[in-house]
């Protein structure tokens, strides 16, 4: 099936009205196809084909905005409503999505003063559903336990000459480098808490194995 394409000039609107009044009512077949000609996300297609799907008429035309006039009330509502619902969007995608004619330095001020800040995604722990059962199933063997000489202990390693992984850069010169040694000084530290108070810091050099952990269990709470 083929749609005329115009010299590669017609809107994503255009596009996704073709394909879908030639037969093709699935969005991700849609997005197979209007992928190859424009950047676009399955949800963006998914909610023209959603409005296709109602007997609506998409609009079959970017919206076109001054880049001095750019943010107000409604465009600003409809970024905070778009980045709610894709939270690691990033400036290029939230045009693309939104259909925006606007350079990218536009959208990047916009954000900012929208209260949006490009910072590192903090980290957590992946825990599959395996994992959650052992858990709740660890909490219900041990509700009436007598934790009194009990320690739950952990222990953890910090690295000197951490390297940020990002930072705002312009295009077309030499990329930010920061010198790092190739092997860090390492801190290996072991602690402990208990119904007693916590265990004193301990830090250590050496692998860490069952009998090093006991040495530590023998102080007493700081």
């Amino acid at each position: 099936m083929e749609i005329e394409d115009n010299g590669s000039k017609l809107t994503l609107d255009q596009r996704v009205t073709a394909l879908y009044e030639a037969g093709m009512t699935c969005a991700a077949q849609i997005h197979h196809r209007v992928s190859r000609k424009v950047d676009v996300t399955e949800r963006t297609i998914q909610k023209k084909v959603n409005l296709l799907k109602e007997g609506k008429v998409l609009a079959c035309k970017k919206k076109k905005v001054r880049s001095d006039k750019f943010l107000n009330e409604e465009t600003a509502m409809e970024i905070e409503e778009y980045l709610e619902e894709n939270p690691y969007a990033n400036a290029s995608e939230i045009i693309s999505d939104l259909g925006y004619t606007i350079a990218l330095r536009t959208m990047q001020a916009a954000l900012k003063e929208l209260g949006f800040h490009y910072l590192p995604v903090k980290k957590a722990p992946l825990i599959n559903q395996a994992q959650k059962g052992s858990r709740v199933s660890f909490a219900r063997e041990n509700r009436r336990r007598d934790w009194d000489n009990v320690i739950l202990a952990d222990e953890s390693s910090f690295q000197s000459f951490a390297a940020p992984k990002m930072a705002y850069q312009r295009e077309g010169i030499d990329r930010l480098t920061r010198s790092v040694p190739k092997y860090p000084l390492k801190l290996h530290v072991w602690g402990g808490i208990s119904l007693a108070g916590k265990t004193e810091l301990f830090i250590f050099e050496e692998n860490l194995d069952a009998d090093l952990s006991r040495d530590f269990t023998r102080y007493p709470p700081a």
